[in-house]
């Protein structure tokens, strides 16, 4: 039998999208606002040289933490519905660290 090993932070992303998940749709495609994307994530590049200019996650990753997280909900449901996805999303990463 093989072990396959999960990295923790890939274990972090799927409680996040699950949870965000049961509470409304989450956008699956291949490419979201022109960027590449994989289950609902987008891996943006991080090379400096890049981005001339950079979100504040960009700059917190590059000069402060090792971990930087965007939510964001579907802007044409809703805020109601974008809410409860987000609070969902939000509890479930807090409670991985719990």
């Amino acid at each position: 039998m093989d072990t396959i090993l999960v990295h923790p932070r890939e274990v972090f992303r799927c409680a996040i999208i699950a949870a965000a998940a049961a509470a409304g749709p989450i956008d699956l495609s291949p490419v979201i606002e022109g960027r590449e994307a994989k289950g609902g994530i987008i891996n943006p590049n991080l090379d400096p040289a890049g981005r001339p200019l950079w979100p504040e996650a960009f700059w917190l990753l590059q000069n402060k933490t090792s971990m930087v997280y965007t939510l964001e909900a579907p802007s044409d449901f809703p805020l109601a519905g974008r809410v409860r996805m987000l609070v969902a999303a939000l509890t479930a990463g807090l409670n991985h660290f719990v």
